[in-house]
């Protein structure tokens, strides 16, 4: 038996077309780019794009189904291995959210508290935290 998944249509259209013209509005600004938080949302952004492309491309997978009409990882390895890189990247959108809401957080509650000191590597250190 083959079971395919349901189409999503034009919202993801849309979705993909406004998160390419949010990033495009501002990665060429070169201004923009070294503020901390334009950064973060830019990365976030970008994964929020490659996890709803790889989403996309997902969709019209057929999905095979075993005796028992359960999907097994022998009939359906690249199936399986498209959830895994999409649930990769939207995890990732959700480290790039938390990275930006701590960014506010420090920017708004602990600024008086380090005298305007910021670490230089912040940005290091979030991409490695939310990309790997």
């Amino acid at each position: 038996a083959v079971v395919s998944t349901q189409s999503t249509g034009g919202m993801a259209v849309i979705n993909l077309i406004f998160l390419t013209l949010t990033f495009m509005a501002i990665a060429p600004f070169k201004k923009l780019r070294q503020r901390q938080l334009v950064v973060l949302q830019n990365q976030l952004v970008l994964s929020l794009i490659l996890g709803n492309m790889a989403f996309q491309l997902l969709s019209p997978v057929k999905v095979d189904l075993d005796e028992d009409g359960s999907p097994s990882f022998k009939k359906n390895p690249a199936c399986v291995i498209g959830v895994i890189i999409v649930q990769y990247f939207f995890l990732a959108s959700i480290a790039w959210m938390t990275c930006c809401t701590y960014t506010l957080y420090q920017k708004i509650c602990e600024a008086l508290k380090s005298f305007g000191k910021v670490d230089r590597f912040y940005v290091h250190k979030c991409a490695v935290g939310c990309w790997v």
